[in-house]
């Protein structure tokens, strides 16, 4: 025998003398493996036919180990034996193939496990049928009030607007526009709650536990369905309430991607109305100021409304970072008849984190 083959066949014919020939309706195969390595343990044998497949599993035997296996049906096998080691992992993988299985004789195929492994070529098979993968679903968010005082003045609807909501109240920390815009009053602001002056709070107060001050337009476009429409209720007296967001911006009220703090903008229907070459979208509204120490709308600041842009000779170009809301305090302005407190005209929106 010639070790240095990748595989050995031989197919004897065998009289089969003594045999009754008119109990023998089929053929047999000898799956014999030699040269065993010394970690070998066990050999898995896999026979494909017409007839389809058949597995066997034998303990590995020195000098050889033999499998027999009768009354075949007669006609061409693939015969694959898995040489499997002592760590369960298979190494080897050998086939000899088109063997012929013929009427009362008895085809062998021998293995020579010391030659190296051919690639594996399995028998065409039909493949496996994948189930369809079904796109990953958001699960459904929980209705929340979003405001820290427990109330919602703007996007009313909570099932609509799950992921924003706007907030009234006032807040006395200068700045929407700011490096970080945290709470500084433990969320105790918006118009009902304790501190519904604003005093020692930001703008974040206004908002709940996992909500922020919307972070600009990108942030709202994300979580209104419809923009800033429906951040106004209903019957909402015109020019009573802005809802604003951390927007950057330069110069002209045009909204820019992560520079500059001039200008406040947001929702609602006080302040100036937003064109659309100034790159807002869905913000409709902004407080713009030409000159120092304003917030550029008239109805929005004393005595007429608490939205305060108060600083240097350069105010009037940073008022995203000194707006406050404090500018009523005990209900001294008056609009329209109505005396109006800090709380009142708005606050900020506020999105779901």
């Amino acid at each position: 025998m010639n070790r240095r083959t990748s595989l050995l066949v031989a197919t004897l014919a065998l009289c089969g003398c003594g045999a009754d020939s008119l109990g023998r309706t089929a053929g047999d195969l000898l799956v014999s493996a030699v040269n065993a390595a010394a970690d070998d343990r066990r050999l898995a044998i896999r026979l494909f036919s017409a007839a389809g497949r058949e597995d066997y599993e034998v303990s590995v035997e020195r000098p050889a180990t033999a499998l027999a296996i009768a009354d075949l049906g007669t006609g061409r096998v693939d015969v694959n034996l898995a040489v499997i080691d002592s760590a369960a992992v298979v190494r080897l993988s050998l086939w000899q193939r088109d063997l012929v299985i013929q009427m009362e004789r008895t085809t062998e195929a021998i293995f020579d496990l010391t030659t190296p492994p051919s690639p594996p070529v399995e028998p065409p098979v039909e493949p496996p049928v994948e189930p369809p993968v079904e796109p990953p679903v958001e699960p459904p968010v929980e209705p929340a009030v979003g405001c820290a005082d427990g109330s919602r003045e703007g996007f009313l609807d909570w099932n609509t607007y799950p992921r924003i909501a706007g907030c009234s109240g006032a807040w006395a920390v200068p700045g929407l526009v700011v490096a970080a815009l945290s709470p500084q009053c433990s969320r105790a602001g918006g118009n009902h709650g304790s501190r519904s002056d604003g005093a020692g709070c930001s703008a974040a107060d206004l908002c709940a536990a996992g909500w922020h001050v919307c972070r600009g337009r990108d942030d709202v476009a994300a979580s209104s369905p419809t923009g800033c429409d429906g951040a106004v209720p209903a019957g909402a007296p015109d020019k009573s309430l802005l809802f604003a967001v951390a927007q950057p911006s330069v110069l002209n009220s045009v909204c820019e991607a992560a520079d500059g703090d001039n200008d406040v903008f947001g929702c609602g229907n006080l302040g100036h109305q937003l064109a659309a070459d100034k790159g807002c979208g869905p913000l409709d509204r902004a407080l713009a100021s030409m000159q120092a120490n304003s917030c550029g709308f008239n109805e929005a600041e004393p005595p007429l409304g608490p939205w305060v842009c108060r600083g240097d000779a350069q105010s009037h170009l940073h008022e995203g970072a000194l707006v406050r809301k404090d500018g009523c305090p005990n209900g001294s302005c008056s609009y329209d008849g109505n005396a109006l407190a800090s709380a009142d005209k708005g606050g900020v929106l506020c999105c779901r984190d």
